[in-house]
């Protein structure tokens, strides 16, 4: 059984943990038709029984990892926000509420 079909545990997790990305969905202002950010979507693997959010939290919560999971997804976005994002632009991101403090 190949990696990608193995249950996600140990080194699994780790590997599955860094091939996360971030999708963008813009954000318009729909009163001025001017783009005021974009909110942060996180992405698996492609192809993979973690390619979709919802796999990806269901996996998460499953294996005991949704705190991991969750810093790793806002850290993911923010570090991307910073990389190239242009003046005036908001980063929107939907949070876990069990870990405001992350």
């Amino acid at each position: 059984m190949g990696e990608e079909q193995s249950p996600p545990g140990g080194s699994v997790a780790a590997h599955l943990l860094g091939r996360l990305w971030i999708a963008w969905q813009p954000i318009w202002d729909i009163r001025t038709g001017t783009l005021v950010g974009h909110e942060a979507l996180i992405r698996g693997p492609a192809l993979t029984r973690w390619a979709t959010p919802a796999q990806l939290f269901a996996w998460a919560e499953s294996v005991g990892r949704s705190e991991d999971f969750e810093r790793r997804c806002r850290q993911l976005a923010w570090e991307a926000a910073q990389s190239a994002w242009p003046a005036g632009q908001r980063l929107f991101l939907n949070v876990d509420g069990r870990w405001p403090d992350l």
